[in-house]
C-alpha cells in the first residue's frame, strides 16, 4: 500500500491551491473589517479546544493532505516508438505509486514571502525617491537656467555702469584739477589779505584800549564831581527823567569801559561801533576839575566824611551787640527745632514703611487670588470649553458673534431665543411637533452613528498602522537576563516650580480688550 494510492482524488475533484487564498493573504481596505471579524470568531472557536487537540500551524498544514495530493498518471502513446532502450521493464512497475520524498520547509517559505514583500517595498520606495530626485533635478535645472540668465543680465548692466562711471569720474577729475588751481590762486591772495588785516586789527585794538582807558578816567571824574554839575553835564550816567545814577546804584562802576572776555574776540566792525557810539552822542565832554589841587581837596573832604561815619558807627556798637545776642538765641532755637522735626520725620517714615508693607501684602494676596482662584474661574479648561460651546450654540441659533459678546450676554440671548421658540412651539399643532421631534432624533442618531463609525475606522487604521510598523521592524532578540543594580538608586530629580510671571501692560491690554478678563 503506497502513500498515493487509495486517495480517491481525480483531476476533476482535486483542489487547485493556486486559486485559493494563501495563508499570508491580506484583505484590501474595504474588506478588512469583515476579515478581522471572521478571524476573531475563528480564534475564539479554536480557543475552546483542549490543549492536546488545539490546532497549530503544523496541524493546519497537514490537514486534508491526502485530498490535496494528486499525481496524474502519464499517458503512454503506444503508437510512438520508444526512444530509449528499456533495459529493465519491470523497474518502473516496482516503484510505481511511491512518493518522492522532498524536504518542504514552512519557515523557508514564510521567509521567502517576507523577503519578497520587503524587496518589493524597497523597490517601490527607491522608485519613488528616484522620481522625486528627478523632479528635484528638473526644478534645480530650471532655477539654474533662470539664475544664469539673471547673472548675464546683471553682468551686462554692471559693464554699462562701469563705462558710465569711468566717463563721469574722468569729467569730475578734470573739474577737480581746475578747481584746485583756482583754490591755490585764491589761497595766495587770502594770505596777503590776512596779513594786511592782522596789521589793521592790531592797530585798531591798541586804539580801542586807549579809548577805553580814557573813558574810564572820564567816568571817574564825573562820579567825583558835584551833583548839580553832573545833572547838567554828566551825559554818561543821566537817566531819561533828568536824574543821575549814583555809584551805589550801579552793579559795576566801570563795567561798560572794561574789556570783557567776549570783547577780546570782537570783530573790527564791533570795535569801530563801540567808539562811534560814544562820539555820535552829540554832546561835548566837559570836566569839572581844571586843576590837580581841586581833586585833592575833594579827596580830603571825603576822608573827613569817612572819619565822621566811623565815629557814628562806634556809637552804634551797643545796639549791635544786643541784636547779635537776639540772633544767637534765635539760632539756638532753630538748632533745637530740627531735632524735634527729625523725630517726627522718623515716626512718619516708620508709618509709611508699615503702610508700604501692608500694600505689598495686599498686592501679593490679590495676585494670589488673581492667578489662582480667578484664573481657574476665568481661563480654566472647563470655562473655555463652556465659552466655546455657548458661542457655538449662539452662532447656530441666533447668528455670528460680530459684536464679540461675553459669556453672560450670549447665554441671555440664547435664553430669550429659546423662550421665543418655546412660545412658537406651543402655538404649532401637535402632529407637526411630533414629526419634527422624530426627525430630530433620527438626525441625531444618524450623526452619532456616523461619529461612531468614524471613530471605529480611525482605531482600525491606527491598529493597522501599528501592525504594519511591527511587521517591518527587525525581530527583537533578548540579550540575556537584565542586570539588577547592586548599589543604591540615584536620587529622583524633582521639578523646580516656576516663578509667577507678572503681566505686562501689553498682556493686560490684550486681556481687557479681547477676553472677559477683569
Amino acid at each position: 500500500h503506497y502513500f498515493t494510492t487509495g486517495t480517491g482524488v481525480t483531476k476533476s475533484t482535486a483542489r487547485d491551491v493556486t486559486k485559493e487564498l494563501t495563508p499570508f493573504w491580506y484583505p484590501p481596505d474595504t474588506k478588512e473589517f469583515g476579515y478581522k471579524t471572521w478571524r476573531q470568531s475563528l480564534r475564539e472557536k479554536e480557543s475552546q479546544y483542549d490543549v492536546r487537540t488545539k490546532p497549530n500551524f503544523r496541524s493546519r498544514q497537514n490537514m486534508d493532505i491526502l485530498n490535496r495530493l494528486y499525481i496524474p498518471d502519464d499517458e503512454v502513446d503506444e503508437s510512438r516508438e520508444p526512444e530509449l532502450l528499456d533495459i529493465d521493464p519491470q523497474f518502473f512497475k516496482i516503484i510505481q505509486g511511491r512518493p518522492i520524498k522532498e524536504k518542504f520547509g514552512i519557515r523557508k517559505y514564510v521567509e521567502e514571502v517576507r523577503e519578497t514583500l520587503r524587496t518589493r517595498l524597497k523597490v517601490a520606495y527607491q522608485m519613488d525617491e528616484a522620481m522625486q530626485i528627478e523632479e528635484n533635478l528638473k526644478d534645480e535645472q530650471k532655477r539654474l537656467n533662470k539664475v544664469q540668465s539673471m547673472h548675464k543680465l546683471y553682468a551686462d548692466s554692471f559693464e554699462e555702469f562701469l563705462e558710465e562711471d569711468y566717463e563721469s569720474s574722468k569729467r569730475i577729475f578734470l573739474d577737480a584739477q581746475e578747481e584746485a588751481e583756482k583754490s591755490a590762486r585764491m589761497s595766495c591772495e587770502l594770505k596777503e589779505i590776512d596779513k594786511q588785516l592782522g596789521t589793521v586789527k592790531c592797530q585798531l585794538h591798541i586804539l580801542a584800549e586807549n579809548w577805553r582807558n580814557c573813558k574810564m578816567l572820564q567816568k571817574f571824574l564825573y562820579m567825583v564831581s558835584p551833583m548839580d554839575w553832573r545833572k547838567k553835564h554828566d551825559y554818561l550816567n543821566r537817566n531819561k527823567d533828568g536824574s543821575v545814577t549814583l555809584a551805589s546804584e550801579m552793579s559795576t562802576l566801570f563795567g561798560q569801559c572794561r574789556l570783557s572776555l567776549t570783547e577780546s574776540t570782537l570783530s573790527l566792525d564791533a570795535l569801530l561801533d563801540l567808539c562811534l557810539t560814544d562820539i555820535n552822542r552829540g554832546e561835548e565832554p566837559l570836566l569839572y576839575f581844571t586843576e590837580t589841587g581841586d581833586l585833592i581837596q575833594v579827596f580830603k573832604d571825603m576822608e573827613l566824611q569817612s572819619l565822621n561815619a566811623l565815629l557814628h558807627s562806634q556809637s552804634l556798637s551797643d545796639p549791635t551787640h544786643t541784636v547779635q545776642r537776639g540772633l544767637e538765641q534765635a539760632r539756638q532755637h532753630f538748632e533745637t527745632e530740627p531735632a524735634f522735626l527729625r523725630g517726627k520725620i522718623k515716626d512718619l517714615e516708620a508709618a509709611i514703611t508699615w503702610e508700604e508693607e501692608k500694600v505689598q501684602s495686599l498686592k501679593d494676596k490679590a495676585r494670589e487670588l488673581l492667578y489662582g482662584l480667578f484664573m481657574d474661574l476665568i481661563v480654566s479648561e472647563s470655562v473655555l470649553n463652556l465659552h466655546v460651546f455657548v458661542e457655538d450654540v449662539y452662532e447656530t441659533c441666533i447668528g455670528p458673534n460680530d459684536g464679540i459678546l461675553g459669556l453672560y450676554d450670549m447665554m441671555n440671548g440664547i435664553e430669550l431665543k429659546m423662550e421665543s421658540l418655546v412660545f412658537t412651539l406651543d402655538c404649532l399643532p401637535l402632529g407637526i411637533v411630533k414629526m419634527a421631534e422624530s426627525e430630530t432624533y433620527e438626525e441625531k442618531e444618524r450623526i452619532m452613528k456616523m461619529a461612531e463609525e468614524a471613530e471605529t475606522k480611525l482605531k482600525m487604521a491606527e491598529k493597522l498602522k501599528r501592525r504594519f510598523r511591527r511587521a517591518l521592524e527587525p525581530p527583537a532578540y533578548r540579550r540575556g537576563k537584565q542586570l539588577k543594580p547592586r548599589s543604591s538608586p540615584p536620587p529622583i530629580k524633582t521639578k523646580t516650580s516656576k516663578k509667577e510671571k507678572h503681566l505686562t501692560d501689553k498682556e493686560k491690554d490684550f486681556l481687557n480688550f479681547f477676553t472677559d478678563y477683569c
